[in-house]
C-alpha cells in the first residue's frame, strides 16, 4: 500500500478539516494507507492520526508572529516531529492543505519534500500559497511583482507592528523553486490568482471544485428543530452558517443589517455559528442564533428546512456552505464577486447573485423570495450531484499521483 501524507491546520473542525477527514477515509477505501498530521485540537486515538503540535507551541508561534510578523517561520519542535515521523514511516506522497494557522515551519516541511522528490498535491482553500503573509489579495496586486508594505498587516494571520510580507514572500519563492514534484490545485479563482503570482507563475496547476459528502448533506426535515429553536413555522427561513465575528464573513454588516430592514415582515433569519454578545448587541426580533454546531446531521436538517442560504462574504473562493445548502435543496444568494461568481451559472435556479456588495442589494433579493418549490429544491441537488460530489473531488486529489498532475 502507497502512504501518504495528509498535512493540515485541522481535522474534523471547519471545512478544511471536514476535508481532512474525507480525504483519508478515500485513500483508506482506495487502497492507500493515509496519515493525518494536524496542529490544534484533538481528534480520535487512530494511530495514522497524529496531532504534531502543543496547545503550548501553537499559542507561542501565534505570539511570536504577533509580535515579530514573521508568521509560518516558528513550531520547529512540531515540524521536526511531523518530518521525523514521514522519515520513520516512509511516507512518499503527500497532500497539504492550510499551511498557516500556527502550527507549523512552513519552509521547513517544504525544503524537506522538495529534498526527498514527494511529490505533493497542494490543495488551496484560499490564496495563501500564492501571495506573502495574506489568505486573500482583495485588490492588492502586489503578489504579481513581489509583496512588500502590506496594506492588511493587521488582518489574519496578524502582525501587531511590522511588515514582513516581502520576507514571507521571499521564503516561499525559495521554497517553491526547484520543487518539480509540487501541484497546486484548487478552484478556478485561486489558479487565476496564481497563474499572474509571480511565486506561482509557471507551475503544474489542476483545477478542482470542493466536494460534499451527498449520504450526509442531503434535504430531510426534523420538526423537532422548529421547537427546540424557536423557529417560525409560517415564515420564510434565511439561514446563513458564520462567525458574526469574522468581517470577511459579513454577518454582522450585512445579514443582520438586512434582518432588520426586514422585521415585521415574512422572512425570519437563523445565524449558525453566532459567537456575539446576545446581551449587549442589538438584536433583531426576526433573528434565531445559534452558536457552532459539531452535529452535522443536525445542521443539514437546518439547512433543508430553510427556503435560502444568504452568504454574505465578499472574498470566499467556493465556500462549503454553500455546496452543502446545494446538496441540503437549499438556493443561495451570494455576491457577485470573488469565487462565489463561479458556484453556477448566473441565470442557474440554484443561486442568485447580486451584483451590487450592499444591503439594499440584498434586501431587493430576499424580498422576491418565497418558499422554496420541489423544482428549485430539485436544480439544487442536481447541481451538487453534478459537480460538487466529495467522491469526485477526492478521486481528482489522488489522480494527480498517478497522472503527474499538469497544466491546465
Amino acid at each position: 500500500m502507497e502512504k501518504v501524507a495528509i498535512i493540515n491546520s485541522f481535522l474534523d473542525y471547519g471545512s478544511t478539516g471536514s476535508i481532512t477527514r474525507q480525504l483519508y477515509d478515500y485513500g483508506l477505501a482506495h487502497g492507500y494507507e493515509p496519515y493525518v498530521f494536524y496542529g490544534r485540537y484533538n481528534s480520535g486515538d487512530n494511530v495514522h492520526l497524529f496531532r504534531i503540535d502543543s496547545r503550548f507551541e501553537v499559542y507561542a508561534h501565534k505570539f511570536l508572529a504577533l509580535l515579530t510578523g514573521y508568521q509560518g517561520f516558528f513550531s520547529n519542535i512540531a515540524t521536526s516531529r511531523l518530518i521525523s515521523i514521514l522519515k520513520r514511516c516512509e511516507i512518499r506522497k503527500a497532500i497539504l492543505l492550510n499551511l498557516h494557522g500556527y502550527y507549523l515551519n512552513e519552509s521547513r516541511l517544504l525544503n524537506y519534500l522538495k529534498k526527498n522528490e514527494i511529490p505533493t498535491v497542494y490543495i488551496t482553500p484560499d490564496e495563501y500559497a500564492g501571495l506573502g503573509k495574506c489568505c486573500y489579495s482583495g485588490e492588492c496586486i502586489k503578489y504579481q511583482t513581489e509583496c512588500s508594505e502590506c496594506p492588511d498587516i493587521k488582518g489574519y494571520p496578524k502582525s501587531l507592528f511590522f511588515d514582513r510580507s516581502r520576507a514571507i514572500f521571499r521564503m516561499k519563492k525559495k521554497a517553491y523553486d526547484g520543487f518539480d514534484g509540487l501541484t497546486l490545485l484548487g478552484p478556478e479563482t485561486n489558479l487565476v490568482k496564481f497563474r499572474d503570482s509571480a511565486l506561482t507563475k509557471g507551475m503544474k496547476m489542476v483545477r478542482a471544485s470542493w466536494g460534499i459528502d451527498l449520504s450526509l448533506y442531503k434535504y430531510e426535515i426534523d420538526e423537532s428543530l422548529f421547537e427546540k429553536y424557536k423557529i417560525p413555522r409560517d415564515k420564510v427561513l434565511v439561514l446563513t452558517v458564520a462567525k458574526y465575528s469574522d468581517p470577511r464573513k459579513g454577518v454582522k454588516d450585512y445579514f443582520f443589517e438586512v434582518a432588520k430592514r426586514l422585521q415585521g415582515s415574512d422572512y425570519h433569519f437563523i445565524n449558525v455559528g453566532y459567537d456575539g454578545n446576545l446581551s449587549s448587541e442589538e438584536m433583531p426580533f426576526n433573528m434565531t442564533t445559534i452558536g457552532y454546531l459539531d452535529n452535522q446531521s443536525e445542521l443539514a436538517h437546518l439547512y433543508s428546512m430553510s427556503d435560502l442560504y444568504l452568504l454574505a462574504s465578499t472574498s470566499d473562493t467556493m465556500p462549503l456552505s454553500c455546496l452543502i445548502s446545494f446538496g441540503c435543496e437549499t438556493p443561495v444568494c451570494c455576491f457577485y464577486t470573488s469565487g462565489l461568481r463561479y458556484l453556477a451559472p448566473e441565470n442557474h435556479p440554484a443561486v442568485v447573485y447580486s451584483k451590487a456588495i450592499s444591503v439594499d442589494g440584498l434586501e431587493r433579493i430576499i424580498t422576491g423570495i418565497s418558499k422554496k418549490t420541489t423544482e428549485i429544491r430539485n436544480s439544487c441537488r442536481q447541481l451538487a450531484e453534478e459537480e460538487y460530489s466529495v467522491t469526485a473531488f477526492n478521486r481528482k486529489v489522488f489522480e494527480v499521483f498517478e497522472k503527474n498532475g499538469g497544466h491546465i
